[in-house]
């Protein structure tokens, strides 16, 4: 076999690999009923067959190796969802029958299993949280509770005497120690000190007393404005469009939907194109859009504004 045939037969395996990954996320969205075997066991047996055709081709080789490591991938990818939907634990199948049955019908066995194996360790976990907290109350001592709050006194609240400089000559620094409060004025027969006593951290030790100082207030984080649906022209505006994006794009993992051909220019382009047609249908200035889930499917609703 020479290296345009096989270089074909890698072609046509592409090719049914793409179309195969086609056919199963149809079935797993619902559109196709059955599995699709028949083309799975096709691409099994196309790719025996490669594997044992010796290419001397680097180019070639190397093509074929990306391919079975890509189909390696999906197989693992479908085997995971037919296991999940065999199990009745898929999250769309789910949905769909929680929107037509109730929640509490749609839950299977495996399911509320599942539910109660999460709350009982969620109350394992508070009670050894609630068994730890005591156990440490109880070990706390008086003699730890009267160093832990000796520990939390504040700096500004130890009293110590000011320093100012002292008349003579020299650099000899002199004490100066607050008045008694009943001690008399004897320069003028006044009677008892009134004025108000300074704290000694407050005091300026060249001269007159200081206003204390304030701690500076660390300033909170500022909240974040939601972005503007629409720019000054009146049209969606780019910080609005990458949300709407953002949003559609979780939405779609959640739900189980690929998301592998979706891109924001596309779906920018998409929105831009259609709030035309919705203010010349609907006569409004402001169109916006919204992320919305529909029978298992997800949506981007328009809004429109007066």
């Amino acid at each position: 076999m020479n290296l345009k045939e096989i270089e074909a037969q890698i072609s046509e395996l592409e090719e049914r690999v793409e179309r195969l990954r086609a056919l199963y996320d149809q079935y797993f969205s619902g559109i196709e009923k059955l599995e699709p075997l028949i083309l799975r066991k096709d691409v099994d047996r196309r790719l025996w067959a490669l594997r044992r055709i010796k290419i001397g081709n680097t180019a070639l080789r190397f093509r074929l190796q990306g391919v079975i490591q890509r189909y390696n991938t999906f197989q693992q990818y479908w085997a995971r969802i037919c296991r999940e939907i065999e199990n009745g634990t898929y999250r769309r199948h789910m949905a769909r029958a929680a929107a037509r049955f109730g929640e509490a019908a749609a839950t299977t066995a495996l399911g509320r299993k599942r539910q109660a194996m999460f709350e009982k360790g969620l109350k394992k976990q508070a009670d050894r949280d609630a068994a730890r907290k005591s156990k440490e109350a109880d070990e706390s001592t008086p003699e730890q509770e009267a160093a832990a709050a000796s520990s939390q006194v504040p700096f500004a609240s130890l009293e110590m005497p000011a320093v100012r400089p002292s008349s003579t000559s020299g650099t000899r620094l002199a004490v100066d120690l607050p008045p008694p409060v009943d001690a008399p004025n004897k320069g003028s027969g006044a009677g008892v000190f009134t004025g108000p006593r300074i704290s000694p951290l407050n005091r300026n030790p060249f001269g007159g007393a200081s206003a204390p100082a304030e701690p500076p207030s660390r300033p909170g984080p500022r909240p974040v404005p939601p972005p503007k649906p629409t720019g000054a022209d009146g049209e969606l505006s780019d910080a609005r469009l990458r949300q709407i994006y953002s949003e559609y794009v979780e939405a779609r993992r959640r739900g189980g939907e690929s998301t592998a051909s979706l891109t924001y220019e596309k779906l920018a382009k998409t929105l831009r194109s259609t709030v035309p047609q919705i203010k010349a249908k609907h006569k409004v200035k402001v169109v916006d859009f919204q992320v919305v889930v529909r029978d298992g499917k997800t949506l981007i609703k328009p809004i429109v504004k007066g």
